[in-house]
């Protein structure tokens, strides 16, 4: 049988990837680096990203050329938690310049401002829907957007010809049961598909949170289906497209 290969350890990879960075960064480039839900990262992880950020950060020319942007849910962070250390670490650095940004839930005028920009209607026609969908989803951006899609897909929302605007039945909404397992309404958009229609969602999955369109096409001619299930995850806000990008 074949041997073992052993794998370099992260601090091994610090000074390849600097270097690489700094390949890349030299020809008056920008790069923005993002990464989410770094509470799961491990130790090992956190401390590569911040050993290659202070190096790409110590050399004076490209210092400027190069945005991080790392995500985290504060609720799951303390202290002692290894991301807790590193980005210390990186708040001490001098070539390191760090920016706090914590993001807090849609307000009810938030979610007004929204459904007035989306259905076209003044403040006092949907100050009662905001406030329900306030209250369904405490505000949270990801959820009241998938409720909103649920309430136009279930035909809770739709448009009246004769009133020339969109109208609902306020009973209906507050039949539907959102308050502690909001997530639900994004599990259930998946459980309505067929099973073509998921195996092409979890193809597409493997391109992380955006692919092409182009892409897409030529995958077509190994998984047929990709394309005609795209326009239904479209439709059920599973994914959103930007032009010719797909997005999760």
């Amino acid at each position: 049988g074949g041997k073992d290969v052993e794998l370099p350890s992260a601090g091994q990879l610090v000074y390849p990837l600097s270097k690489i960075l700094e390949a890349v960064l030299e020809p008056n480039r920008f790069i923005m680096i993002v990464a989410d839900d770094l509470q799961w990262a491990d130790k090992s992880s956190l401390s590569l990203i911040s050993e290659v950020l202070v190096n790409v950060g110590g050399v004076k020319y490209i210092s400027r050329q190069c945005l991080f942007v790392g995500s985290y849910r504060h609720n799951e962070i303390n202290d002692n938690h290894p991301f807790s250390i590193q980005y210390s670490y990186l708040q001490m650095s001098r070539y390191v310049n760090t920016t706090e940004i914590k993001l807090s839930s849609l307000s009810r005028n938030d979610i007004v401002d929204i459904i007035m920009s989306e259905l076209q209607l003044p403040r006092r026609r949907v100050a009662e829907l905001a406030d329900a969908v306030y209250k369904k989803t405490s505000g949270h951006a990801l959820y009241v957007i998938e409720l909103l899609n649920a309430l136009s897909n279930e035909s809770i929302i739709v448009y009246s010809s004769q009133e020339h605007s969109f109208t609902w039945d306020p009973d209906r909404i507050d039949f539907i049961q959102t308050t502690e397992n909001v997530a639900e309404l994004i599990a259930s958009n998946l459980k309505s598909m067929s099973a073509n229609s998921l195996f092409c969602l979890q193809v597409l999955s493997c391109f992380g949170i955006q692919t092409d369109i182009p892409l897409i096409q030529v995958l077509e001619k190994f998984q047929e289906g990709l394309m005609s299930s795209l326009k239904e995850f479209i439709d059920k806000g599973i994914l959103d497209r930007a032009g010719s990008i797909v997005i999760f």
